[in-house]
């Protein structure tokens, strides 16, 4: 997510301040990271050449990566507003904290679920898409880096797993 009229794009976000939840966690790492090396917007040859987290501190120009080693990349916890821990010591912790983080202007671009977006502000916000475009946040199911699942699905052994599959399926 980035703020409503920033003017850039997807291809356009080396230099750019960034926001995430937290380090090594689907949606606000892996995922947006491993998307952009994919799509060959962040440059990392392996590590054998260089850690990956090098390589995505050399590409932003600063940012909040909670769960980083600080003392290792301070590039990437120079954005954050507490002790650049996956804990609440964090301000910008969480897809809540990474929205923030955004808000507050200590980043350029947010990686976050659009559910961290408030409903009210989600006019002030637009997704970058892997095409180049942007859109509305509401726009979510056509402009996303990658359909997170849920964290964990329990059910009973007896439960009919035909129609627990097709709630699962309902799910944005």
């Amino acid at each position: 997510a980035v703020k409503a009229g920033s003017g850039f794009n997807i291809n356009e976000l080396k230099g750019k301040s960034s926001c995430h939840s937290c380090y090594q966690r689907s949606g606000g790492w892996n995922t947006p990271i491993g998307k952009l090396i994919a799509t060959n917007k962040i440059t990392w040859e392996g590590p054998d050449e260089m850690p990956v987290e090098r390589a995505v501190s050399e590409f932003f120009s600063s940012s909040c990566v909670p769960g980083v080693s600080k003392p290792k990349y301070p590039n990437l916890c120079k954005a954050c507003q507490g002790d650049c821990s996956c804990s609440h010591n964090e301000k910008y912790f969480g897809d809540d904290g990474a929205f923030q983080c955004l808000k507050n202007d200590n980043g350029q671009v947010a990686f976050v679920c659009h559910h961290a977006i408030p409903e009210s502000e989600r006019q002030n916000y637009e997704l970058l898409c892997m095409d180049g475009s942007r859109k509305s946040v509401e726009d979510y199911k056509t402009c996303n880096f990658a359909r997170e699942p849920a964290r964990t699905v329990i059910a009973r052994t007896d439960t009919d797993l035909q129609y627990v599959y097709d709630v699962l399926k309902q799910i944005p």
